[in-house]
């Protein structure tokens, strides 16, 4: 509620300007803080969109990103060149398949291509390939409720069974969440065909803090 009252004074924009912590409070003194922050977050994120827009087909170099986010003027809450490389994709033409709708049919029906749930001695069942990963392809979805909250309050406030099912990442406003996926099979997969098991529940610690695969923060 008092997020919805700040966005009525100060509505986000790629130019707008934003409001103090003093202005926030003066909405919310208990949630003011959040308020600002979040506002900033989306504000960062329409930014970081505006700009990956401009270049739809060829990835842009760091100096190319860098030129145009410097013609835009915007002195406070610039986007990082850095965060538009990592987040930019080329934009799909007529006729290409569409990239998230064939997403969503992966994560529907859990049929990843390339890999197979085996067995180890020690740790037993685990994920693993069956054919070459090249760079840029997806593996697999780790997906679940979001919980904004800091790494060191969920490791102590779960059991060690729980906190093998949670995988921490950043969005693009560099806020730390966290994905909280204890439950299998998950409600948006019950019941789950069988032979589907869910891959990324099978993902191990060493897997997720040794392999060269990166998270991609995506909402379908």
């Amino acid at each position: 509620m008092a997020y919805k009252t700040l966005l009525e004074k100060f509505p986000v924009g790629l130019d707008h300007r934003g409001p103090t912590l003093k202005d926030a409070q003066k909405i919310s003194d208990m949630h003011g803080k959040y308020c600002c922050d979040r506002w900033r977050r989306q504000q960062y994120e329409q930014r970081c969109d505006d700009v990956i827009a401009q270049f739809k087909t060829n990835k842009p170099t760091l100096h190319q990103v860098t030129n145009h986010i410097q013609r835009q003027g915007w002195q406070r809450n610039v986007p990082s060149g850095y965060d538009i490389l990592q987040y930019w994709e080329p934009k799909h033409h007529r006729g290409k398949v569409d990239i998230n709708a064939q997403l969503k049919d992966l994560i529907k029906s859990q049929m990843w291509p390339g890999l197979s749930i085996v067995s180890n001695r020690v740790k037993g069942e685990k994920l693993g390939t069956q054919t070459p990963i090249k760079k840029g392809d997806f593996v697999c979805d780790y997906h679940g409720p979001i919980i904004p909250v800091k790494r060191e309050e969920m490791m102590s406030a779960r059991s060690d069974e729980e906190l093998f099912f949670l995988f921490f990442f950043k969005d693009r406003g560099k806020k730390r969440l966290c994905i909280d996926a204890p439950t299998v099979p998950c409600p948006c997969h019950l019941p789950l065909p069988p032979g589907n098991e869910m891959h990324f529940r099978k993902e191990d610690e060493s897997f997720k803090k040794k392999s060269e695969c990166k998270a991609d923060h995506q909402v379908l």
